[in-house]
């Protein structure tokens, strides 16, 4: 399926204005990416860009969010699901109608979102972090201690879902770091699909 990217701009107060334009940029690119990813696994993968079906729109979906959040709440933390990949048994109901309509053995979902500062929040980032750096200097010479303080780098969050014809979840892994990364370009795109794809091999009958 499309991946599906909220991508939000970070303006001078750091109120997060919601972009369309960006979100549906950051759509393609991953898309591409995770195609890329596939692909040096030996996967063909297509992507769903549009989607006439309204029960996989207003059912499926709602559903497959639902599914990661429960995943996310229970299962995921310092690895735990990872050493769970072969006993998880997390279902999303039948997929076999969507599959044999696009000729598929798979479905994956790609949900994420991405901060991205505007130049003026970088500087008064920037700012604020030096006066930080030097409080903390003259803190310490009269402390012996001294923090050294780094300038907040934007958010990215992507999770990527996969299930096959029965509805069984194979695979699901989630990438979350305050790393800088802009989804709309090529380069950050493939290294975090790398990130989500990486350890995924999906079993032959």
């Amino acid at each position: 399926m499309q991946s599906y990217i909220k991508a939000f701009a970070a303006r001078q107060r750091g109120v997060p204005e919601f972009r369309v334009d960006w979100s549906k940029s950051a759509e393609i690119t991953l898309g591409h990416a995770l195609r890329l990813q596939l692909e040096k696994k030996q996967i063909e993968g297509i992507n769903v860009t549009e989607i006439t079906n309204t029960y996989i729109t207003d059912t499926t979906l709602p559903l497959i969010k639902l599914i990661i959040s429960s995943i996310q709440k229970h299962l995921y933390g310092n690895g735990a699901f990872i050493t769970q990949i072969d006993t998880f048994d997390y279902h999303t109901g039948p997929l076999s109608e969507l599959c044999n309509s696009l000729q598929t053995d798979a479905v994956m979902f790609t949900f994420g979102s991405d901060e991205n500062f505007s130049p003026l929040r970088e500087k008064i980032l920037k700012k604020a972090t030096t006066a930080k750096n030097v409080k903390s200097a003259i803190t310490g010479v009269l402390t012996g201690t001294v923090s050294i303080y780094s300038v907040p780098l934007a958010r990215t969050f992507a999770c990527c879902l996969v299930a096959d014809k029965k509805g069984k979840i194979i695979w699901y892994k989630q990438y979350m770091k305050s790393d800088g990364a802009d989804l709309r370009k090529s380069f950050d795109a493939e290294k975090i699909a790398g990130q989500l794809l990486s350890g995924l091999h999906l079993r032959r009958n």
